[in-house]
């Protein structure tokens, strides 16, 4: 039971974490999205380094926005596939929570990798037909929504005396969480983290209680809570359930695990890849975790991030799959080729 609960604990910390920083950059992309599109240039060579910088934004906004101008022949197939190489989901956040050593590494090789590849096929690979059909209203963000915007003080204190159930249970969600964390009720493994963790409550607190109602339901609520934090935790939890409580009975130790990923490379970095193909956020975790663990070694995450697009790639599945097809085959095989070349340099 006490190893259960430890495990709770360890998910709940996680996954709060990262829910922190999905509002951090929900909250960044709302504040400077009208900024994004005029900063997008017709040189092709600028949308590569554009798309990659947008797929290395945590979550799945960047990928988004990226997909968006793509359908709208704003930036061409090579940013797009750039972007998606570049970008690792919700699992980046997870990266920064679990792996945070690391995270800045990995996504340095990510943007290295996404801008050459953007750059080769920008040289090689001219399609005669477009690979997409333009179609209007499609993909809709909230640019003519006088509500989307962050911050308005002359209206704080009117989302305090007619506060709604959403920003009721968010700001007291978050209060408990800082409070939990100050007297160490809910301690992480190390104490920077934990100031790390009351200092992004502590802004959320801020952001729950400042932002209109359209932000708070459709940005926070609706975005983040609904469709992202519960899967995550799910994961999380799971994952760590079943290395804590599963496996020590499965007489499995870690040693095995990481004798048989080094013993068996060439079929793990493939079962990394081909999960890869998912568009999906959540089962990536299982190696973020394991690397952590000292089980497999960053090769094989970095081959995962490069394969998997989270749920950046749905809305270009859902437009034109011709389009996801031909990303995903470039990806697979860029991740397989940089996932021997990182293990053959030690990584």
């Amino acid at each position: 039971m006490e190893s259960v609960l430890h495990v709770l604990i360890n998910s709940i910390v996680i996954t709060s974490f990262i829910f922190g920083m999905m509002l951090f950059v929900e909250y960044f992309t709302v504040l400077t999205k009208d900024k994004f599109v005029d900063k997008i240039s017709k040189n092709k060579w600028t949308q590569v380094l554009i798309g990659t910088l947008l797929g290395l934004i945590p979550g799945c906004l960047g990928s988004f926005f990226g997909v968006t101008l793509y359908l709208h022949d704003v930036m061409n197939f090579s940013a797009m596939t750039s972007m998606m190489i570049a970008t690792s989901g919700d699992e980046a956040f997870a990266m920064l929570t679990v792996i945070p050593d690391k995270f800045l590494l990995i996504n340095a090789i990510l943007f290295l990798v996404a801008l050459l590849t953007g750059f080769v096929l920008n040289l090689v690979y001219h399609p005669q037909k477009p690979l997409y059909s333009l179609q209007e209203n499609m993909l809709k963000y909230h640019d003519n929504n006088p509500q989307c915007y962050c911050f308005d003080k002359h209206k704080i204190l009117n989302n305090l005396r007619d506060i709604s159930i959403y920003r009721l249970t968010l700001a007291v969600s978050l209060l408990l969480l800082i409070l939990l964390e100050a007297f160490k009720l809910i301690e992480p493994d190390k104490w920077y983290f934990r100031d790390a963790l009351i200092l992004i409550f502590a802004f959320g607190l801020f952001v729950v209680i400042t932002v209109p109602e359209h932000f708070l339901k459709q940005h926070i609520w609706k975005h983040i809570v609904v469709r992202h934090l519960g899967k995550i935790f799910l994961w999380i939890f799971g994952i760590l359930f079943f290395l804590k409580i599963i496996m020590p009975y499965l007489h499995i130790t870690e040693q095995t695990l990481s004798s048989l990923a080094s013993k068996y490379y060439l079929l793990v970095l493939l079962i990394a890849v081909l999960i890869g193909i998912i568009p999906e956020s959540g089962p990536h975790l299982i190696f973020i975790i394991l690397m952590s663990q000292g089980i497999v070694p960053m090769s094989i995450v970095v081959a995962n991030s490069i394969s998997q697009d989270g749920h950046g790639s749905l809305p270009l599945l859902a437009e034109s799959w011709k389009s996801f097809l031909v990303m995903k085959g470039i990806n697979i095989f860029v991740a397989f080729v940089v996932g021997i070349l990182l293990y053959m340099f030690g990584l």
